[in-house]
């Protein structure tokens, strides 16, 4: 096989980190933000895109995850906020269910069945009446409206709600004593992804669409009013994308057939808005007369990222999510009845996170798969042209 056609063939396991998932017409977008931080109470913060890959491409896998479509994984820090963007959908016709490691992270309940609920009368835990608006006394808090997120609010979500309304922003963290899912619902209940369920209006409405924005800061704990605006394109100062282990691509000849043995190049000319997937295993201990691939695009290649060596990767944690600064979020009450949504669901996505040492583990136990397919189809190896 020649040089270039074996470069063709990389760059088509390269097009499988995406930036945004999908199952059917449904997308969904992980958003990396700044942790927030203070006693007062946050605007929205602004995010970039983390890049993921369809669970498909990874064949080191962990046995137990689900491999079925509209799943997929990515590696994360310790030092991230994050967000859930579903913003790319009809955003007066599309609910979503949300979860956090098997959590439903607006009403704190496990999720041990998919299904729309509102809660307007009566508290689902106690079976009793709610006082003043949906105060149970037994449970000392006030419940939302109901267990997804819809159109009057916009499709996105950004941590565990509280009881004022607010919610507490998502974290990654190494604290296994943070972890808010295994905190509320036990730890043997939770599992590493998230998860969003989709639903749709039986009749659609069309609604004209208000300006939509995020990144307006509230209160940050200091004697004034600190106010920073940013566009929905806009960008923070966040630092560098995801992390300091990007390297150029190599072909592995030893790994997992039909792989490669690292994921993406880091390219000095992308968006503020990327965050991109870097290799997770050091070329030169997992590749056996690879070839290494030119820059992408003929683009650069920042010379300036770090190679670290995984002579010092540490033992593996599991990611736990906790639950940080305050961030101004109300969940409005869904204008809908529940039967003018579809009884069942029309797409899950699902998303498993490690940290970055266990994905390391997982691309050099089974390299990175194409899952591109053959460019003609059926039509391959036909005389064509």
């Amino acid at each position: 096989m020649s040089y270039a056609t074996e470069v063709a063939r990389t760059e088509s396991k390269i097009d499988s980190i995406v930036k945004q998932m999908g199952i059917g017409s449904f997308k969904a977008s992980l958003k990396r933000a700044d942790r927030l931080t203070g006693e007062g109470v946050h605007g929205l913060p602004p995010g970039k895109s983390v890049d993921v890959l369809p669970i498909g491409a990874l064949p080191g896998c962990p046995e137990a995850w689900v491999r079925a479509a509209g799943t997929y994984v990515c590696p994360v820090d310790p030092s991230w906020g994050l967000w859930f963007d579903w913003t790319m959908n009809d955003s007066y016709n599309t609910a979503i269910i949300p979860s956090v490691k098997g959590m439903n992270p607006i009403t704190g309940k496990k999720i041990d069945h998919i299904g729309m609920e509102q809660y307007r009368d009566k508290c689902p835990v106690h079976g009793t009446e709610f006082s003043h608006d949906r105060y149970c006394e037994k449970c000392d808090y006030k419940w939302p409206p109901q267990n997804y997120v819809c159109y009057p609010d916009t499709l996105w979500w950004d941590g565990f709600r509280s009881s004022d309304g607010n919610v507490r922003q998502f974290f990654f963290t190494e604290e296994e004593k943070r972890d808010i899912a295994s905190l509320v619902i036990g730890k043997e209940n939770t599992v590493p992804a998230f998860g969003f369920v989709f639903y749709q209006t039986k009749n659609p409405r069309n609604i004209t669409p208000p300006a939509t924005g995020r990144g307006i800061m509230i209160g940050s704990g200091l004697p004034y009013a600190k106010k920073m605006l940013w566009g929905p394109g806009g960008s923070s100062a966040m630092g560098e994308p995801m992390s300091d282990v990007f390297y150029k691509t190599s072909i592995s000849h030893d790994a997992h057939p039909g792989t490669v043995a690292s994921s993406a190049i880091y390219n000095a000319d992308d968006s503020d808005d990327d965050c991109e997937i870097g290799s997770m295993v050091e070329g030169e201990h997992f590749t056996s007369g690879g070839i290494e691939l030119p820059e992408k695009g003929g683009q650069h290649v920042n010379k300036a990222v770090l190679r670290r060596s995984t002579k010092n990767t540490k033992a593996v944690k599991d990611v736990s999510v906790g639950g940080g600064a305050r961030i101004a979020q109300k969940l409005s009450a869904d204008p809908l009845a529940l039967d003018a949504w579809t009884e069942k669901e029309s797409g899950l996505i699902r998303l498993y996170f490690v940290f970055e040492n266990q994905f390391r583990q997982i691309v050099k136990k089974g390299g990175i798969k194409d899952v591109s397919g053959t460019e003609e189809g059926y039509l391959s190896g036909l005389p064509i042209g």
